[in-house]
């Protein structure tokens, strides 16, 4: 028998997404855990934005609540929801899934509630550092994109980031099981690990399709006929394509872009747009002339990049800025705390341009720790800036005496 599954959508906070089909996308989501008995649709019917989604939500079978605000500003849905999730729980005792699709992070003292009634909770939420939190709380959860991306390299730029935190997600959950596991058990504690993990996101129509884009960590192998998959070995060579140098007779791995990105993840350096990092920098050096603390440097960057960033991608701005030696260290200090101020560079592409240069000696440092050939054809796939093929040239060179 199908797990039985309710809904819970707020209108106001969602409309953009149910603009773009993400109505259908909720449902399909949520079909996949179960049977959908409860659709209840939430918000203010009065406002244009909220009426014209009533249409399309009805042919998906949603029930309408309208909640008038007696106060501007505030959303009266939010307790309406509360209310109406504990009452179904009542009235279904064996409702198992509650979809949460609210878009904000009001409802984490309810996620909790339901886990410890041994419910599961599905979240519906802006990648940002506050769905983070929220994140964490949920068994599973669905990011939504307000503004659809149009710009081809930023959307591939992102699609990069997600696959990148997907392969690190991968080998955290990896080195949990030396054995090896079944792809049903790595999957699940995929998604405990990180609800908001979907294969379908990175472009794949199955989970067996992820883990065969990364044979550079994921060996897959059967045992009675079921797959399973473990971490790749150190020396593993069926994987791998593996060349000798002549000259020291030692086995060097031949990289691929993947594999590259992959040291530059572990070491903590991520893939941003030009122009988000320059931001950055300015809007630091605007805000704090006088220097700032690391607390302040990281509140601002929450404060400015949370709704668009995680947490995660906002600390290893912050380790990019000081490798490159953006934000430097006084020797002052204020409430013994270190001041820090920024070292702004002439322009936005003397900014990339040395970025670009640390980014490659970091990959030759690795290679060489690694034992892993460097290739430079491999690296204009993983520049912030474009290159003459004389310039190009200079910058691996200069890279590698560093």
């Amino acid at each position: 028998m199908s797990e039985k599954v309710a809904i819970f959508l707020d209108v106001e906070n969602l409309s953009g997404w149910l603009k773009a089909d993400g109505g259908e996308t909720l449902l399909e989501r949520a079909n996949e855990l179960g049977r959908v008995v409860v659709r209840r649709a939430y918000g203010d019917f009065s406002i244009l934005s909220v009426s014209v989604r009533q249409p399309e939500l009805n042919l998906l079978g949603f029930e309408f609540v309208h909640v008038y605000h007696p106060v501007k500003g505030k959303n009266s849905a939010d307790i309406q929801i509360v209310v109406d999730v504990m009452e179904y729980l009542a009235r279904i005792p064996d409702l198992e899934w509650v979809v949460l699709a609210t878009g904000d992070s009001d409802f984490s003292p309810l996620f909790r509630r339901l886990r410890e009634l041994g419910k599961s909770v599905m979240g519906v939420g802006p990648r940002s550092a506050l769905s983070e939190a929220v994140k964490r709380t949920c068994n599973r959860f669905i990011y939504i994109d307000e503004e659809p991306v149009s710009d081809g390299a930023v959307a591939s730029l992102k699609t990069a980031q997600l696959r990148e935190d997907a392969l690190e997600l991968l080998e955290q959950v990896l080195d949990k099981f030396p054995d090896g596991a079944n792809l049903s058990t790595l999957k699940n504690k995929m998604l405990e690990t990180d609800s908001a993990f979907d294969e379908n996101n990175l472009g794949f129509d199955g989970f067996m399709k992820f883990l065969q884009s990364a044979p550079e960590i994921v060996t897959l192998y059967k045992v009675k006929e079921i797959w399973n998959a473990k971490a790749l070995e150190t020396g593993e060579k069926q994987n791998e394509v593996l060349s000798c140098d002549s000259q020291s007779g030692s086995t060097l791995v031949e990289p691929t872009i993947d594999l590259y990105r992959r040291f530059l993840r572990k070491s903590g350096w991520r893939s941003y747009k030009s122009s988000c990092l320059w931001d950055a920098l300015t809007g630091l050096k605007t805000r704090f002339p006088e220097g700032f603390t690391k607390g302040e440097e990281f509140e601002y960057l929450i404060e400015s990049f949370g709704r668009n960033l995680t947490r995660g991608e906002l600390r290893s701005m912050i380790y990019i800025f000081y490798k490159a030696g953006f934000v430097v260290q006084q020797q002052q200090k204020r409430n013994d705390e270190s001041i820090l101020t920024v070292d702004l560079p002439k322009s936005e592409r003397v900014m990339s341009k040395k970025l670009d240069l640390v980014m490659v000696n970091r990959i030759v440092q690795i290679c060489r720790l690694q034992e892993v050939s460097f290739i430079p054809e491999l690296i204009p796939q993983l520049l912030i800036n474009s290159y003459t093929q004389e310039q190009f040239n200079v910058l691996v060179i200069n890279a590698q005496d560093q």
